[in-house]
């Protein structure tokens, strides 16, 4: 059975979601492949980000974040599951993984680059944004929106501010990337 590793920074959006996707698709397809992710940084978050459980749900994956802890990339992690492709989803992270995990050289790729799509970065509509004031602009907002409406008429906030649509945007294009990657591991 063929193993793929996916990697981001937290294992909290991206990479979790990858790993669903490809499990669910082999599943699906009676494709013999496995798939696990980690992250590069360790989080005190336990699990999936509710918003991409929310997300991959919404476009027909099943997601228990119970299920889906957050993992830290350790040697004893790679040692155990052996993976025969490693995608991270960003440059900067595939340079981390290296330098920590030389022998990774030759079966650690960027995401983008290994599905065709060239050497970029997997970071459309992220939904961390990389500006410095997106607490005080999209965060803060979106929780005093929730403290506000709760129980009020099934108003949900967040589609409000438009992060759920950030996150399954994200989802969905993980989606097409995550096909492009099985049907180049297959025809390997």
């Amino acid at each position: 059975m063929a193993s793929v590793l996916y990697i981001s920074g937290l294992n909290r959006h991206r990479s979790p979601a990858a790993e669903i996707i490809t499990n669910s698709m082999a599943e699906r397809s009676g494709i013999n492949i496995v798939a696990f992710s980690a992250g590069l940084v360790r989080s005190e978050h336990m699990s999936i980000s509710p918003h991409m459980a929310v997300a991959l749900g919404s476009i027909g994956y099943k997601v228990s974040p119970a299920r889906h802890a957050i993992k830290l990339l350790t040697r004893e992690m790679l040692d155990s599951i052996s993976p025969d492709l490693v995608l991270c989803m960003e440059r900067n992270q595939k340079e981390e993984a290296l330098e920590e995990f030389p022998d990774l050289e030759g079966k650690l790729h960027t995401i983008a680059a290994y599905a065709g799509y060239g050497d970029k970065d997997f970071t459309i509509s992220r939904p961390v944004h990389k500006v410095p004031c997106y607490w005080l602009i999209d965060v803060l907002p979106y929780f005093l929106r929730m403290i506000a409406y709760k129980g009020v008429g099934g108003v949900d906030p967040r589609d409000e501010t438009g992060i759920i649509e950030l996150y399954t945007d994200t989802a969905m294009k993980m989606e097409t990337h995550v096909r492009r990657v099985i049907e180049r591991m297959m025809s390997e």
